[in-house]
């Protein structure tokens, strides 16, 4: 009697660990293979850039006459999905330290893009055939894709990390400040002939969040050229606006 008992027992104990297995593999990819099998990392296409600094650009709009307050660069921000908050409007002379800074910012934003892309890639499981025909229609593979919820949280916060290393840049060399504002929206500058670098920056609501996120960035970001006898006019809005991944031209 002993020894049955024994013997159920190690049974019992074998079948609640097959099952303990089963069931966490289960939990994480819905499939029915078992713990022993390994995830492998569908490897993305790694994104690289040259040596050259190749950032993003915007078209100004080149007055005939200057306007009432002599400004040598205007520049007026809005957007239909603005949050309740005034833009953070940066502006700075291409200047070698910026240019230096800039490139860090690059390095940075590469990596973060690389990180969401490994984060966003399917896994493979090894030792699984790629394909299993269940039968009735049912077919089952051994390739598991991220959720659009848990992309959009990736993204979200390689975007966190974006901001604040941006910030840090504008805080830092970006110091050429307003001289007028009209109308709540439009910011006047006056500023010496020269090479430049305007970022603007507004919080947007987000509809098309799938995480319920709420809210991300809009950024508008370009280089120019001022000239006393030229001034120029900036429009800024939800058309031209882009996000901390078009800053820089990658590859």
């Amino acid at each position: 009697m002993k020894q049955i008992i024994n013997v159920t027992a190690i049974t019992l104990m074998t079948a609640l660990s097959a099952i303990s297995q089963s069931v966490s593999f289960n939990q994480q990819f819905s499939s029915g293979v078992s713990d022993s099998h390994e995830l492998t990392v569908e490897q993305p296409h790694e994104i690289t850039v040259d040596k050259e600094l190749r950032m993003y650009a915007l078209v100004p709009h080149v007055r005939t006459n200057h306007n009432a307050l002599g400004a040598d660069m205007s520049v007026t921000v809005t957007h239909a999905d603005k949050i309740a908050q005034k833009p953070d409007v940066f502006v700075a002379p291409l200047s070698p330290e910026v240019i230096r800074e800039l490139y860090r910012l690059r390095s940075t934003y590469v990596a973060l893009m690389n990180r969401v892309a490994y984060e966003s890639a399917d896994r493979r499981v090894e030792g699984m055939p790629r394909g299993i025909n269940r039968g009735y229609g049912s077919r089952t593979t051994n390739i598991f894709k991220k959720s659009e919820r848990d992309k959009e949280n990736s993204e979200h916060r390689a975007e966190k990390t974006a901001v604040f290393q941006l910030k840090q840049v504008l805080t830092k060399r970006f110091n050429l400040r307003t001289f007028a504002m009209t109308e709540h929206v439009t910011h006047h500058y006056k500023l010496p002939d020269g090479r430049y670098i305007l970022c603007v920056m507004q919080r947007v609501k987000n509809p098309q969040s799938k995480a319920l996120l709420g809210s991300k960035w809009a950024i508008w970001w370009t280089t120019l050229t001022i000239e006393k006898e030229y001034p120029i006019d900036i429009v800024l809005d939800e058309s031209n606006a882009i996000t901390w991944r078009e800053i820089f031209s990658v590859d």
